[in-house]
């Protein structure tokens, strides 16, 4: 069932793919593994 004027990929994800999004997560990512001491995946 789906409710009408409902986006559910807007609900999961509110940011658009790709462009300074994934470049943030790919910078981020090694910096914040080595801080929290686990592997975290971008």
């Amino acid at each position: 069932m789906s409710l009408p004027g409902l986006d559910h990929a807007r609900l999961s994800r509110p940011w658009a793919a790709g462009g300074a999004t994934d470049l943030t997560a790919r910078i981020l990512a090694p910096k914040m593994s080595k801080i929290l001491g686990v592997p975290i995946q971008a």
